[in-house]
């Protein structure tokens, strides 16, 4: 893992500081999988994603509010399926074994 993806992992577990119960194992396994050639940013970068939509949907949910909900959901698909589109060469949200 070089040092420009070592920063992005370390941006990723500080933004996720309440999910993640040990940052340096995780930070661990990490480097592990990049010592095995295993190692994509992809599922670290789609972890914030969910954690920003999850959040958002929090702070947007009213009871009873269904609207706000659709809204949340669609953003939270229309910013994997950028993400996907950007980093896992083309696939769509909607794709499930990335294809």
């Amino acid at each position: 893992m070089g040092e420009h993806d070592t920063s992005i992992v370390i941006a990723a577990i500080l933004q996720r500081g309440g999910e993640i119960k040990s940052a340096g194992g995780y930070l661990r396994v990490l480097t592990a999988k990049a010592r095995a050639g295993e190692f994509s940013l992809g599922p670290v970068l789609m972890a914030l994603l969910r954690g920003k939509a999850a959040k958002a949907m929090r702070e947007r949910r009213r009871p009873g509010d269904g609207a706000a909900d659709l809204a949340v959901r669609y953003e939270a698909r229309l910013a994997t399926s950028k993400f996907n589109a950007r980093y896992a060469g083309g696939a769509t949200g909607d794709d499930r074994d990335g294809n």
